[in-house]
């Protein structure tokens, strides 16, 4: 009995490692040109400024999402879709649930300025199926994250071969330096390096092909 006890907690403690081990991962960030949101936004911040707009879509359905930071308020659409109103000048939010690591959206790092009366787009991946519980992150680490405006097809990094969302790849890394190689969908070759050694919440490589 005090085996299947035993058994029973060390069970219980591996199920809810996995449940708190999920990441977010931000696949695409953009300025929305022409969006009808904002034309019908009436949400201003405490300055009475008109607010600016992020449209966050999920990848798989997740309820209960919340969004710290200088947020003036959220819209859950529904349970992939949610709109996050946000000052003039945001720099970064930052996601929050209670099943996943906390993520950070930093617009600057992405060539981005938020705007009041503009309105954005952010595309998350939260599959749960490709993710790796993670036991603990590397002491000094920072995400990697590989954009094009041309869809990449496959990359390469460090000899290893990275996953794609949407055409573009990001993950976790450790402080290092990296070697990549990436094609386009129309056949053409890239190659590059990149230094990861900052605090901040991420690397964006901008690929030119």
């Amino acid at each position: 009995m005090m085996l299947y006890r035993h058994l029973f907690f060390i069970l219980l403690l591996c199920s809810s490692c996995y449940l708190h081990g999920q990441e977010f991962r931000l696949t695409d960030l953009n300025e929305s040109l022409n969006d009808p949101l904002i034309a019908v936004n009436n949400t201003y911040d405490l300055n009475g400024d008109i607010s600016a707009i992020l449209q966050l879509t999920l990848c798989e359905p997740l309820r209960n999402l919340s969004f710290k930071g200088n947020v003036i308020k959220t819209e859950a659409v529904n349970d992939t879709l949610y709109l996050v109103y946000i000052p003039n000048g945001t720099k970064r939010i930052t996601l929050q649930h209670e099943d996943y690591y906390p993520y950070v959206i930093n617009f600057a790092e992405n060539g981005l300025t938020v705007k009041g009366g503009h309105s954005y787009q952010a595309k998350v991946d939260n599959s749960r199926e490709t993710q790796v519980v993670k036991t603990q992150q590397p002491k000094g680490s920072q995400y990697l994250t590989f954009k094009s405006e041309t869809p990449i097809k496959s990359l390469r990094v460090n000899n290893t071969e990275w996953p794609l969302t949407d055409g573009s790849a990001s993950r976790l890394v450790a402080f290092g330096h990296y070697e990549y190689i990436a094609e386009s969908i129309d056949g053409k070759i890239v190659e590059g390096s990149v230094d990861v050694k900052s605090k901040l919440a991420s690397k964006v490589v901008k690929i030119t092909f």
